[in-house]
Order: C-alpha cells, then structure tokens, then sequence
C-alpha cells in the first residue's frame, strides 16, 4: 500500500486479488455503495507461493541430469580427440621410421 500526498488529493494504492477486485468493480458498476476499511498488511508473496514445489524439483533435477550429460560428452569428445592424435602422431613417427 502506498499513500502519496498532494495538496489536492491523497492517492491511496491497495493491492487485492483478482477476484476480489473483480466482486468489488461489479458493485461499483451496479451503484451499490461500497465501504471497506484499509489497514496496512503483511508483505504479499503471491508469486512465488503459486509456483508448484514439484514442479520446481523436476525443473532443477532436469537441469542437473542435463548438465551431467552435457559434461559426460564433452569428457568423451575430448578424450576421442586425444586419442586420435596420439594415434595419428604414432602413424607418422613409425611411417617416417620405415622409410
């Protein structure tokens, strides 16, 4: 809730859940008279508390599979690489050697 204090007008901003905005917004278009009262609440969090906890898991332990394979080819690229030019290099030593 924020108040911002002019000499005009006092603006008052309240954050409410949709629905509830929603039921208000009928009444005030119907012409029903609506009073509430406002008082400062705690610090809403609605965010992050409608993100499934399951969800999250399979997301970070997805990723950490996808990070361990990512990282077991690239060992295995290397190593293959490393393997084929020791093996090339060899060729080339007993090729000259023979000759």
């Amino acid at each position: 809730m924020c108040v911002c204090d002019t000499a005009d007008y006092i603006s008052v901003h309240i954050f409410v859940s949709t629905e509830f905005g929603a039921r208000v917004g009928a009444l005030v278009d119907n012409g029903t008279r609506v009073f509430m009262h406002i008082s400062v609440g705690r610090h809403h969090t609605a965010y992050y508390s409608t993100i499934n906890k399951t969800s999250m898991l399979f997301l970070s332990i997805s990723f950490i599979v996808l990070m361990i394979i990512s990282l077991a080819w690239l060992v295995f690229y290397y190593v293959q690489r490393s393997r084929y030019t020791y093996a090339k290099q060899r060729l080339s030593v007993t090729a000259s050697l023979l000759k």
